[in-house]
């Protein structure tokens, strides 16, 4: 079960200003660059504009963990979970905490828009041949299957889907979205993230990606549905 690693950033909705559960999940060790780089300034940082609530979750499988983590955040009310992966740290700004503000900026840019409240950082996607953005749409013309990003005109696009290891998401969609919210039980079917956004936008929520922020990959390893890994050719 996912545990808060600290809950000094906890404190009632009185004070005006929101509450964002970092989110995590995890199997094995951590890379020490992750650990200095994006946990650490997320996790034990005080912000004047936001309380933080640290939390992780063990990978039984991805859709188990995610799911989980959506459960903590829900039991202490906050209004965002922030999913940063732990094999992602911050190129564009640096500071993941910078970052973080930025995206929180923009998903309420329009306060009266209710269904553009999913946003993300640009990261590259693992995979065996290349490295596409994590960010697809889907494929013109009626076809099947999605198109990976290749370029954009702007700094803040929609998209159809994203990947999950750095997603900004409103906790009230989860208390629209019918369960489960994450789903991958076979390596042929679409990933846990693909799954979300799919529902989502089936409910009429867009997705929107933030290009100024920018992160980069750790390693060469790739997690699997079921919280294994494989070795990404490189």
């Amino acid at each position: 079960m996912p545990t808060p690693w600290n809950n000094t950033n906890i404190s009632n909705k009185n004070n005006g200003i929101p509450t964002i559960a970092i989110a995590s999940p995890y199997k094995g060790s951590w890379n020490p660059e992750w650990v200095i780089k994006t946990r650490d300034p997320l996790h034990f940082t005080q912000l004047e504009w936001c309380n933080k609530i640290p939390i992780m979750s063990r990978i039984e499988s991805l859709p188990v963990a995610r799911t989980s983590l959506v459960y903590e955040a829900l039991k202490y009310n906050a209004d965002y979970i922030f999913f940063i992966d732990i094999d992602t740290i911050f190129e564009s700004p640096t500071n993941p905490n910078v970052a973080l503000n930025m995206l929180y900026q923009l998903i309420n840019k329009n306060k009266e828009e209710k269904k553009d409240k999913i946003i993300s950082g640009l990261y590259r996607a693992k995979q065996k041949v290349g490295f596409n953005y994590a960010a697809w749409k889907r494929a013109p013309n009626g076809q099947k299957g999605y198109s990976p990003l290749q370029s954009w005109t702007g700094n803040w696009i929609e998209v159809d889907v994203t990947g999950l290891g750095c997603t900004l998401i409103d906790m009230n969609i989860f208390k629209e979205l019918p369960e489960p919210w994450f789903y991958w039980e076979s390596p042929n079917d679409i990933s846990e993230d693909f799954y979300f956004f799919e529902l989502a936008k089936k409910y009429g929520y867009n997705l929107h990606c933030f290009t100024d922020v920018k992160l980069v990959h750790l390693g060469n390893m790739k997690v699997k549905c079921d919280g294994t890994f494989s070795v990404q050719e490189m």
